[in-house]
């Protein structure tokens, strides 16, 4: 049976849900709710106001608290949202869509890790080095190995097709893989994530 959590939605949209921990009490999303922090700034893609990423758990009780927001660091006053986490729940991966005066930027994914309890300023996965091209919706594999996320690059079947890059260490990535036709068609495929 599905239903409703009311305790997590709102009147905007929410989508992208990640459980963060292993008895399903700690949940990530993305939304377009107020965020006092990031302000109210409209997306230029959507209209609505830009999305960032929140948190809620359970209580001792086993209801669901307020949602509330990651810190600034992470949402900005750009659009954010669609995260993954490492294996080990330390590392963060996120979208983040920028958008400047008279540039043309795609999406982008960064990163944070956990220390001390505390998310770390993100730095951005460097996959390709073209700006214009998005880079957005990675799911991290169960072995640590390997970031998927969906791209526009040249290369693959559709608008946007589902890729991998292996990962040598934090901040070095290999080369994108498309996953092929077995899974990417002509349409768009979009938020690969494991179970």
């Amino acid at each position: 049976i599905v239903k409703k959590e009311d305790a997590l939605n709102s009147r905007k949209g929410e989508f992208c849900p990640v459980v963060a921990d292993d008895n399903g009490s700690t949940v990530y999303f993305t939304s377009s709710r107020d965020n006092l922090t990031t302000g109210l700034k409209a997306s230029k893609i959507t209209g609505i106001r830009n999305n960032d990423i929140f948190i809620a758990k359970k209580n001792n009780a086993g209801k669901w608290e307020t949602p509330t927001p990651l810190p600034a660091e992470i949402n900005t006053e750009y659009d954010e949202g669609s995260c993954c986490f490492s294996p080990d729940g330390k590392t963060m991966f996120f979208t983040q869509c920028r958008t400047l005066p008279g540039v043309t930027l795609g999406a982008e994914i960064y990163y944070t890790q956990r220390a001390g309890g505390e998310w770390t300023a993100p730095k951005k996965v460097v996959i390709i080095n073209d700006s214009s091209k998005s880079i957005a919706h990675p799911a991290m594999s169960p072995d640590n190995k390997y970031l998927y996320f969906v791209s526009d690059m040249r290369g693959g079947y559709g608008g946007k097709d589902i890729w991998r890059s292996l990962r040598k260490s934090d901040s070095e990535w290999g080369l994108p893989e498309n996953l092929g036709s077995d899974i990417n068609t002509d349409g768009d495929e979009m938020f690969p994530f494991f179970k």
